[in-house]
């Protein structure tokens, strides 16, 4: 994976945040300092160092979306 600047922005200002995928533990400290508690990734287990430990610091949901080329089509999913 090349290089990303690790950046978050606030869609709805302290309600809803995007960002790239955090690299490192550095990043997990800004999402926390920002007052992120729950993180929903829309990227394979692939695209995340493993041994980032999200689940032990935030509450954390994965649903992968399927990349242009699998010709898979996108259903619903229920969070809790």
């Amino acid at each position: 994976m090349p290089f990303m600047r690790f950046k978050v922005n606030w869609v709805l200002n302290e309600e809803l945040a995007v960002g790239t995928v955090p690299q490192k533990q550095k990043d997990l400290e800004k999402l926390a300092d920002e007052g992120i508690k729950s993180i929903f990734s829309l990227c394979g287990e692939n695209e995340v160092k493993n041994d980032l430990n999200l689940d032990e610091l935030f509450k954390h949901k994965r649903y992968v979306l399927p990349d242009h080329k699998t010709g898979k089509i996108l259903s619903t999913i229920e969070l809790n």
